[in-house]
């Protein structure tokens, strides 16, 4: 019996903040190792980048990155491993090194910059629709997380739709955690937003839509998330005296703060105008909040599942359906439960080990 297939996973982006790309490789992976039909090798630069995941408690090993240098990790590190390991496949996201040593996966969540290049600067949109353009033609397989970053895709760099796979981002890892009340919001009554925070996101429509909105006095607004963009909207807005112990500003949370604030919130709110998929919005219905979203992009897909679809530029409308929202009203469990036999890693898994395996 010859050996199982080799996967090397290019898991350079566990060593800076996490963000969705860390929750993509850590959720897949995670279940492939679990299932053991393949070895599943995990990059990064220092074996302590991997110790907020699963990966390694689920089989995953760790080889490590020469560098941290992205100029010398797509030219010269990356290989240097792919020579010593001899992997059957190498995944990237989004980037893949210049030189070809393995069959190669690529992983592009989405393609916003160049539908919006009004939230992008004229550089970063040069440069990554030529890196991504590169590296998705010479990768044997493109993988994507939603149907509207696959029709994009397609569109704009001439690939084929039907040889772009779909792998949906997965929600099932929070729902095992024990909560964490978060320390001033225990018995407050709070709505919530959670996700990074910049211009594309329109956070600002929020607050714009509470500071109108007929509530307790005590309600609360409770953003969760980093600044990722200059973002002077919100900025004047979290500044303004009349926000001040009303609007409420989070950042740096455990895992198991997340799932308090999702289940203790009077309903989750996304307004954001573009998104490549849309992960807190599924995460709040499935841990039993009310959770309402915009109707555009990849956030269309999600018809199915959410509360309700909103106007978020009808800010009046908005302040009318937080008044409504004043009483906690729990999703029913089976609402729930459809939405984790949808968005599970190992559905993605499943997609990826079928590439793998089939060859």
């Amino acid at each position: 019996m010859g050996r199982k297939k080799r996967i090397l996973v290019d898991g350079h982006v566990f060593d800076s903040e996490w963000q969705g790309t860390c929750s993509y490789i850590n959720g897949i992976y995670s279940a492939i190792a679990r299932d053991s039909s393949a070895e599943i090798f995990i990059a990064t630069a220092e074996r302590e980048s991997l110790d907020s995941t699963g990966l390694l408690e689920a089989g995953a090993q760790w080889i490590q990155l020469e560098t941290r240098g992205r100029f010398d990790r797509l030219f010269r590190s990356f290989n240097v491993l792919c020579d010593s390991l001899n992997p059957d496949y190498c995944h990237f996201q989004y980037v893949t090194p210049f030189f070809k040593r393995s069959k190669w996966i690529t992983t592009i969540h989405d393609l916003l910059f160049v539908d919006f290049p009004q939230y992008f600067p004229l550089s970063y949109r040069i440069q990554r629709n030529l890196a991504f353009r590169y590296s998705a033609l010479r990768s044997d397989y493109v993988l994507t997380v939603s149907e509207y970053s696959k029709r994009r895709i397609s569109e704009s760099f001439g690939i084929s739709e039907q040889s772009i796979i779909v792998t949906p981002n997965g929600i099932d890892n929070l729902v095992d955690i024990e909560p964490e009340p978060v320390e001033g919001l225990v018995n407050s009554r709070f709505f919530l937003y959670v996700s990074r925070l910049e211009p594309r996101k329109r956070q600002h429509l929020l607050l714009d839509a509470f500071s109108l909105a007929d509530v307790a006095n005590d309600t609360k607004l409770v953003l969760v998330g980093s600044a990722a963009l200059q973002y002077g909207d919100l900025e004047n807005r979290l500044n303004a005296p009349e926000n001040s112990g009303r609007v409420v500003h989070l950042h740096d949370l455990t895992n198991r703060q997340l799932v308090w604030l999702y289940q203790n919130a009077l309903a989750h709110f996304y307004p954001s105008e573009c998104e490549g998929f849309g992960i807190p919005p599924l995460e709040a219905l499935v841990l039993g909040t009310p959770s309402y979203c915009a109707d555009n992009t990849a956030l269309s897909e999600l018809r199915d599942f959410v509360s309700g679809f909103v106007d978020f530029r009808d800010t009046a409308g908005v302040a009318r359906l937080m008044a409504a929202c004043q009483d906690k009203r729990p999703v029913p469990s089976e609402n729930s439960k459809r939405v984790l036999d949808t968005y599970s890693w190992m559905n993605g898994a499943t997609k990826l080990l079928d590439i793998v395996l089939s060859d």
